[in-house]
Parts: structure tokens; C-alpha cells; sequence
């Protein structure tokens, strides 16, 4: 585990600063994320900082409520599938964009019609947008929006992207500079963008979101929004009271902190996160061992997840129930238990497999992960040498890693899997591993087809019948198997407070849910 000296040291480097005065007075909030914000834009940019900012600022025609697991009004009214392939939707009126202009049907079909326009290229368009055919105006507040086969996901769809942009502004900019709308966005929710620079931005509680949306308006004035690439300076930050809010911080070094500020806690958000570990079965990179079934359970056998899962899962999630495939029981159509189960750690097994794969004196093997899985895939390669399998942990940046997963290069992943972002579907899940994708690591025929089924199915149940093949298959095969749920893990103010409305969300956050303690 990671020590608190590297925080105490970057503490020492910026204590001269004092602490800053109490920020609830002033309703404002400052948050701290790890990434450059180079604009907030949740049609082109696709990052994780985007996904935490871009969702208070643009608002989508739908809206899924995690608590309740149905979809809401959002800018859309009412809703309904007059065919297989089309559905229509009638708009909120008296909508306004936070500049003031208007929201109609143009902003929709004009919207759309850029998510899925050949000529514009960005980040996951074919995996979000690739089932969209076309969208047409029936009236000022009515369209229909067609797909190409209908499907149990396409609404839900819907309700995560595209975000709705207004046409007027933004075409005029399109074809120029994609991020410059970015740069000073316009949108309908509950925040509104007060200014961007490199170092982060300011939100500002928008006092144009009265139309009454199902997503919550945001409860605190201003939210000011840091980048601090490194997570040491951001915990010393938080030691002389220059940030209220971090997250995704490592467990054993948050409760260090919180032990020495008592004027700060521990929030833990349970998400859809899964820790995961995956095979090269297919032998993408040519020289994978991982084809012989044996070795994939042999692995699996010698992981420890109920130990890992103690080091790793807070007490608070205790009562949480032992993820038993990457089908999350929270996202539908899963089954909380499937048919086909995976390996009991067992060591012996292990080593017996190993030799029965022609493995006698163990292997040398190299584990693919990036920052937020590395201290679990650490874990996995203690467990892994206890059996003979010698075990180096490779964790690039992001980028780096990015593109080894993406050619192939990886025999053996431990990494981090947010279900797209918290879709509230395993469509996503299906898809991402399953189908026909760069990170598909299995090239299953079976599920290849399985995976094109579910897509289309419309009866729930016959859904749950095809996501349970797929992931019962990929637990029967030893494909690839969770490790631990991954918990967002916040440090913030005891001033605030964190309602229970962001749970699909990659960074546990959803920053209209954070309110000050009355």
C-alpha cells in the first residue's frame, strides 16, 4: 500500500499558503480531478473528466434515474415506438438554453444529425452512435428519431448521449474548430459553464434550469473545479483546506487523511465499477499461452477475491453481494447468479493445472493495467507468485496502455471496467468484450452472434436469456472474471453532503447531488 509520506512532503511544499477561509458561505465548492479540462463537450469529448462535468451542464432528451431503474422526462415529454425502428418524441416547450435562446425541435435534429454525419470523427462515435439511422422534424416540438433495428437499449441510449446543443451556436463553429463551442459551452442543465482555463473551470448554478427536468436542479451556487494532475498534491490540498471535494483516492491513504482532518470525511459511493482480469484466448498478440483453457483456470484459481475484496471494498460495503460474473446484478437484464460459476480460489488446483499445461516449474507472465487498477493488479501478481507464476506488472500511462489493449498486445489484463461510462444496460458490457471491438480479447463466435441478439431483443426476458448464455459462456470458458466491485471513494467536507442519486456514475459523483449540510 501506498505510504502518506509523499502527501506530507507535497503538504510541506504549499503549507506556507495558510488555510483558506470556509467556502460554505460563499456557496462555493472546489473540486479536484486529475485530468487537463480542455472543454466540456459531451458529444466529442469522451474522457472521464467530461463524463463527470459535461452531464450537469448539457442536458439529454431522456433521463435514467439510478434509484428508481426506469427512464424519466427530460427534454422529452412523452415518448413512444410507432414501429420497430422508430420512436417519437415530443419536447419540453419553454425550455431555455443557458444564453437564453430557446429549445426546439431544430436543436434535436440538428444534434443527431452531427453524431452520426460521416464527416465528423471522435472518440467512441461508432460504439454510441453506429445503431442511428436518421431523425426528422414532425413539428416545432415533436421528432422521430430512427434507428436501425430496434432494441432494448435504444432508449436508454437515448438517455446517455447525445447531449442536446443548440444548433444556432453551434454550427456556426462545427466545421472551424469542434472545441471551441467547447471552450464556452452552452447547454440546458442544472450548471452553467462560468469559465474555463487551463488550470479548470467554474460552474455556476443556472438560474435558466426552472423548467422542471427529472434531473435534479444543483443545490450549491458555485462549483469551482481544479486540475491537479497529481493525487499527492491533491491530498495535500485538502490537509490545509484548499479543496472540499477528491475522489477516486486510494482507501488506506484516504483514511490517513481523514484521520489527521477531522473536519473531513470518507464518502463511499458503490458504482458499477468492476476490477476485472481477461485473457488473450484468441492469441492476438501471437504468442499468447492463454489458449489452453487449463492456464485461464489455473490463474483464476490461484486469485484470492475474498482477500481481495476485503483489502480493496470498504466495511461499508460489506452487504454487498460477490460480483459472481462481469453481468453487474445492478444493470439490466442480469441474473444476480449464474448457471455457469467461476473457480474457487484454490492454490493446489492451481499448481496442478499449471503443470498439467506443460508448466511444471511455473511461467513468466506480464500484467497489463494503468493507474487506477495498479495497486489490485499488484495484489493479483502476490497471489499469482504464491503458485509459481512469476509475474511483473506492467502500468503505462493511460495512452500507452490505451493502445496496447487496442492492438492486441495485452496476454493478461487487470483493469478497471465502468460498464461505458455507467450505462445503465450490460448491452455495453456485451458489446465491449464480446463483440466486435478492439477489446475483444475471446473471438467467440457464439457470443459474437449472442451479443448482435441481445441488441435487437425487445422482450426483457428473452434478453435476460441471451446476456445470461453470454456471461454463464464467458464464466464456463474462463474468459475473463471480476475481481472486486470498485468503489468511488471521495474524500470531502464535512459541510457536504452527498445524496444517493450518482451511483452509475464512473467517479461516484454527480455534482448537482452534493449539498451543504443544513
Amino acid at each position: 500500500m501506498k505510504s502518506l509520506l509523499l502527501v506530507t512532503t507535497a503538504f510541506a511544499a504549499i503549507a506556507m499558503a495558510g488555510p483558506s477561509q470556509a467556502q460554505k458561505s460563499k456557496d462555493t465548492m472546489r473540486l479536484a480531478v486529475s485530468e487537463p479540462i480542455r472543454y466540456i463537450d459531451g458529444l466529442f469529448n469522451a474522457g472521464v473528466e467530461g463524463f463527470l462535468l459535461d452531464r450537469v451542464v448539457q442536458d439529454n432528451l431522456l433521463y435514467w434515474d439510478t434509484v428508481e431503474k426506469k427512464l424519466k422526462p427530460q427534454l422529452a415529454t412523452e415518448w413512444k415506438r410507432i414501429s420497430p425502428n422508430t420512436i417519437e418524441f415530443k419536447l419540453r416547450q419553454n425550455v431555455k438554453f443557458h444564453d437564453g435562446s430557446d429549445f426546439t425541435a431544430d436543436d434535436v435534429i440538428y444534434t443527431f444529425e452531427a453524431a452520426i454525419d460521416p464527416k465528423y470523427n471522435f472518440r467512441l462515435k461508432e460504439t454510441r452512435y453506429s445503431y442511428l439511422r436518421s431523425v426528422e422534424k414532425v413539428d416545432k416540438y415533436t421528432v422521430r428519431i430512427h434507428v436501425n433495428e430496434g432494441s432494448g437499449v435504444d432508449l436508454i441510449n437515448i438517455a446517455n448521449q447525445p447531449p442536446i446543443l443548440p444548433a444556432a451556436i453551434h454550427s456556426k463553429i462545427l466545421d472551424k474548430d469542434k472545441a471551441e463551442f467547447g471552450r464556452a459551452t452552452i447547454g440546458t442543465g442544472p450548471y452553467r459553464l462560468a469559465s474555463l482555463e487551463s488550470t479548470g473551470i467554474v460552474l455556476q448554478k443556472a438560474a435558466t434550469y426552472n423548467w422542471g427536468g427529472s434531473f435534479p436542479e444543483g443545490k450549491i451556487g458555485t462549483i469551482v473545479v481544479q486540475s491537479i494532475g497529481d493525487k499527492q498534491t491533491q491530498m495535500a490540498k485538502v490537509l490545509v483546506d484548499e479543496i472540499d471535494v477528491i475522489f477516486d483516492v486510494d482507501l488506506e491513504q484516504a483514511r490517513d487523511v481523514i484521520a489527521k482532518k477531522k473536519n473531513y470525511a470518507l464518502y463511499v459511493s458503490p458504482t458499477v465499477n468492476i476490477a476485472f482480469t481477461n485473457f488473450d484466448t484468441a492469441n492476438r498478440s501471437g504468442n499468447s499461452p492463454f489458449g489452453d483453457k487449463r492456464l485461464r483456470e489455473a490463474v483464476l484459481s490461484a486469485i484470492d477475491r475474498d482477500s481481495l475484496r476485503k483489502v480493496f471494498v470498504p466495511e461499508s460495503m460489506k452487504n454487498e453481494p460477490k460480483l459472481t460474473s462481469m453481468c453487474h446484478h445492478w444493470l439490466g437484464p442480469c441474473k444476480s447468479d449464474p448457471d455457469q460459476k467461476l473457480p474457487s480460489y484454490d492454490p493446489a488446483r492451481a499448481k496442478k493445472l499449471l503443470a498439467d499445461a506443460g508448466y511444471p516449474n511455473g511461467m513468466d507472465l506480464e500484467i497489463l493495467t494503468w493507474a487506477p487498477a495498479k495497486a489490485i493488479a499488484e495484489a493479483v501478481a502476490g497471489d499469482l507468485h504464491k503458485v509459481g507464476i512469476r509475474t511483473t506488472v506492467n502500468s503505462p500511462a493511460r495512452n500507452v496502455f490505451t493502445k496496447l489493449r487496442g492492438d492486441g498486445k495485452a496476454h493478461m489484463q487487470v483493469t478497471i471496467w465502468d460498464n461505458s461510462a455507467g450505462q445503465p444496460d450490460i448491452d455495453a458490457t456485451a458489446r465491449y468484450f464480446f463483440g466486435d471491438t478492439a477489446q475483444n480479447y475471446a473471438r467467440d463466435p457464439e457470443l459474437l452472434d449472442l451479443v448482435e441478439k441481445g441488441r435487437v431483443e425487445l422482450d426483457d426476458t428473452k434478453r435476460e436469456q441471451i446476456y445470461n448464455r453470454i456471461f454463464g459462456k464467458a464464466n464456463e470458458e474462463r474468459y475473463m472474471s471480476p475481481i472486486v466491485q470498485a468503489p468511488s471513494l471521495i474524500i470531502h467536507s464535512k459541510d457536504l453532503v452527498f445524496d444517493d442519486v450518482n451511483i452509475l456514475y464512473t467517479q461516484g459523483i454527480a455534482l448537482n447531488s452534493v449539498r451543504w449540510v443544513k
